[in-house]
This record gives structure tokens, sequence and C-alpha cells, in this order.
């Protein structure tokens, strides 16, 4: 299991604890992962959750765009490969689902008890219609959890180039990324070693890449637009992220215990790593 998804999954433990409490047991607990992938957290919270009876019946539904991720060669055959292999009873090609940015997601107001996303809001170009479509299929008091990387992080994640993410034109995009590549720094040296990629290729790859798939913002920024669109949004868990680190189980799953806020650490960790917002509507 990737260490980001065992963190995401620790943090849904710490918050649908207190949920389950106030929710009704008699029906299912309804969990949304937007942009899913290939369906990697959801098979990891799958089993993960399997080993939690006190959190009673879960359906994990998830959804892709189709301009992006599920816009890939052979998508849906590569998630049913990964769903339909370990949980061949669930209906995965109505709980998968995929659409356009420009449509609204592709299900019921009020569905969801919890929405989670990882590594994906850096590539919401509308985080408005993002987060209004949030509000929308969540239940009242429903909650949302985001693992993201920050404008002001230094590398790039993507290109594993610092800077790589902070020009606004190709052109500086492309000056970054030539120049560290140059200098061995991000994932080029790997790009020539496996395939062979000459660096022109790879600098090209990846300007395209920023300028097409990703949309940036501060973590600040992010809180705020979340509250403006109706939640109660507070960045958590970042210092237990920390210890994940430290410590020795840093893939494992385990409850997290909700120390309330950590701003402070969020500002300092989002220079370096991914941070986690966590919002209740309201």
């Amino acid at each position: 299991m990737k260490s980001s998804h065992a963190h995401v999954l620790s943090c849904a433990l710490a918050e649908l604890g207190s949920y389950r409490d106030t929710s009704s047991a008699s029906k299912p607990l309804r969990i949304l992962d937007t942009g899913c992938g290939y369906g990697g957290l959801i098979a990891d919270a799958l089993v993960a959750f399997a080993e939690q009876p006190q959190l009673g019946e879960i359906e994990i539904y998830g959804f892709e765009i189709l301009e992006h991720g599920a816009g890939r060669e052979q998508y849906w055959e590569q998630v049913l490969q990964t769903l339909e292999t370990d949980f061949p009873e669930i209906p995965w090609k109505d709980r998968i689902r995929v659409v356009s940015s420009s449509e609204d997601w592709p299900f019921e107001s009020e569905f969801f008890d919890l929405v989670w996303s990882n590594q994906v809001l850096e590539h919401v170009a509308d985080l408005e219609a993002f987060l209004a479509q949030q509000v929308r299929v969540l239940s009242p008091g429903g909650l949302a959890i985001h693992h993201f990387p920050a404008k002001e992080s230094l590398v790039d994640p993507h290109s594993g180039v610092p800077f790589a993410h902070w020009p606004k034109l190709d052109s500086g995009r492309e000056a970054v990324l030539r120049f560290f590549s140059i200098l061995g720094v991000g994932k080029y040296p790997n790009y020539r070693a496996q395939r062979g990629q000459e660096l022109s290729v790879f600098v090209n790859e990846f300007v395209d890449y920023l300028r097409r798939f990703t949309s940036f913002r501060s973590a600040s920024e992010v809180e705020s637009m979340s509250e403006e669109a109706g939640f109660d949004t507070s960045y958590r868990y970042n210092g237990a992220l920390v210890k994940r680190w430290i410590g020795e189980e840093g893939r494992t799953v385990w409850q997290y215990c909700d120390s309330g806020e950590d701003p402070w650490i969020a500002r300092i960790l989002s220079r370096f790593a991914s941070v986690t917002l966590r919002c209740r509507k309201l």
C-alpha cells in the first residue's frame, strides 16, 4: 500500500469513528473517491475497512475525468482488473463512473457521507465548481478529506523538478525543467535510463503536462475557497503524517487521534510535501 493511501485512510477512520455515532446505523456509509484513477485507493480502503466492523456496511464509489485519467487507452479494462480480482461481488461498472470535467458529478444529491481525494486538487481547473458539486453530493454534516500538493511546494511532484510548477508561461517552465534536468535533479535521469528518453522530449512532455493538467493553488487559497463553498474547514492530521514518516509503519492504516487543527504544521509541510485538508458540510 502506498504511504499516501495509508494516510488518507487513517484520516478517514478518525473522521468516520465519530461520524458513525451520529448517523443512522441502518444505512451504509457511502464514500466517494474523486479522481479515483485505476482504483488502487478504493481497493486498499476495502481491505483496511474490512478490519473495522464498528463502521458497519460501507459502499465505496469513484469517478474519473474523461479528459485526464479516464482518457487513457484501456482505462476500463485496467480499473476492472484492479477491483474485480479481489472484489468480484461488487458491481464496479455502476460504482466507477466517467464524466467530462464540464459535467456535474454523476451521483444523487446528499448521497455520500465522505468524499476524499488523493493528489487530485492540483489537477482541478475549476475548483469552485468542484467544491459546489462536493457540497451537493454530501449529506448534511458530511465530510471531505483532501490530500494535495500546494502551489508553495518547492518541488513539482510530477516532474520531480524544483520550481517547475511556478512559472506561468511555457518558456519559464521549459527553462526550469531543462536547467535542473541537466544537473540530474528530478525524474529525467530515470526517464533516460528506463525509457531512453532524450532531454528535449522529457522537457516538452512536462511543459505540456503542467500547462494542460495542473492548476496549483496555495494551501490558504484552497482553505478559503472551501469555506466560501459552505464547509467548516481546517488543516488536520498533518502532524500525524510527519509521525508516520518518522515511524516504522509508514504503509500501515490505523485510526489517527484527531488532535484538532494544525495549521502551522501544514504551512511548513506545504513547502516540502502534500498537506491534508478536512472539510465538514455545514
